[in-house]
């Protein structure tokens, strides 16, 4: 079993696919959304 963790990594196809995190040239960083969530944590 995953930890949550494990699940919302940088990168990980479930975070993008919640619009989460938005994709560079090279790497990642947050979107809006993702950053409104982070804030709510």
């Amino acid at each position: 079993m995953a930890s949550g963790g494990d699940q919302l990594a940088p990168g990980h196809p479930r975070v993008k696919s919640l619009g989460l995190t938005e994709s560079l040239e090279v790497g990642y960083r947050l979107s809006p959304r993702g950053e409104a969530v982070l804030a709510g944590l």
